[in-house]
């Protein structure tokens, strides 16, 4: 009696990126490989597809796991090993990263770690964030924070360190906070997006010279600002185009612990708030003198005093 026996190909890791500025899912120059945690030599890159999901066939040492039924029995008994996901953007709009997980996955990989407070109703889209580099050109209707951050405590840059803007009362209105990741200079770049007048508390834009109508580009509106930082140790790269830039651990990165920004040099003052301008880009600096460049923002780890 002869059986015939059916089996399919079960795709052990899918996943999609999105951009932290539109919040779009991103395919185009984006380099995706993944290999054995262990192993870096096995790299292996991955497949894009019309739906923006990028996927691993042929893994390294999991090759015979892709082979199954891919049913609820297939996946309850499945052994599951370690690998490492790094990913690049070869048009440099956003910042490379790596990340850790265990294969084969069963559906597209959504990363959880160190998500920031989401409005009330707000569905968290499945994907994995991109963090702009600082070079990305500003969208219309946007307007940018940016920063050389600095460890006053190393006397260094804050390579790798996080900032995350909000108007005052955001998440209370539903307006997500807007969070970036400093390179391994420690240059940041925060874009946000141009407030509606009823978006803001009270209704309007404030004025700086009194009450009335206010001509759109004299519009400015304050935005809180928080930070985490705590000393990552990126590993050397294995990319695509071998830039040598290091790259951090994603879920390292942004689950840093709280770290104050100073408004001075001889950190007296902690930065909680920045004012921005319609239409024109807020460079924020430490006032005064000391050890560190002038043109720098300092920062310690720590919570603020």
């Amino acid at each position: 009696m002869l059986v015939s026996r059916t089996w399919r190909r079960v795709v052990p890791f899918g996943v999609r990126f999105v951009d932290d500025q539109t919040g779009r899912f991103v395919v185009d120059g984006l380099v995706v490989s993944g290999w054995p945690a262990r192993e870096p030599s096995r790299r292996i890159v991955a497949r894009s597809n019309r739906s923006a999901v990028f996927s691993l066939r042929d893994v390294p040492g999991i090759g015979d796991l892709e082979m199954g039924a891919g049913d609820d029995a297939y996946w309850s008994t499945l052994p599951r090993r370690p690998f490492v996901i790094e990913v690049e953007d070869l048009n440099r709009r956003f910042l490379p990263f790596r990340f850790a997980v265990e294969l084969p996955l069963r559906g597209l990989l959504h990363l959880t770690c160190g998500s920031p407070p989401l409005p009330p109703g707000t569905v968290a889209m499945r994907g994995v964030p991109l963090f702009t580099a600082p070079t990305r050109p500003a969208v219309p209707g946007s307007a940018v924070v940016r920063a050389d951050l600095w460890d006053a405590i190393a006397n260094a840059p804050a390579a790798w360190a996080v900032v995350q803007a909000s108007m005052p009362g955001a998440i209370a209105r539903g307006v997500a906070p807007v969070r970036a990741l400093a390179d391994d200079r420690g240059q940041i770049a925060i874009h946000l997006p141009c407030p509606d007048e009823e978006d803001l508390d009270g209704g309007s834009f404030e004025s700086p010279s009194g009450p009335g109508p206010v001509a759109l580009p004299a519009r400015t509106w304050t935005v809180e600002l928080t930070a985490a930082y705590g000393h990552l140790s990126p590993e050397p790269p294995v990319t695509a185009s071998g830039h040598g830039m290091p790259i951090p651990d994603l879920c390292a990165a942004v689950m840093q612990p709280p770290a104050t920004l100073w408004s001075d040099h001889a950190r007296t003052t902690p930065l909680t708030r920045a004012s921005l301008t319609y239409g024109r880009e807020t460079i924020l600096r430490s006032i005064g003198s000391g050890a560190a460049p002038q043109s720098v923002l300092l920062l310690t780890p720590g919570s603020p005093p």
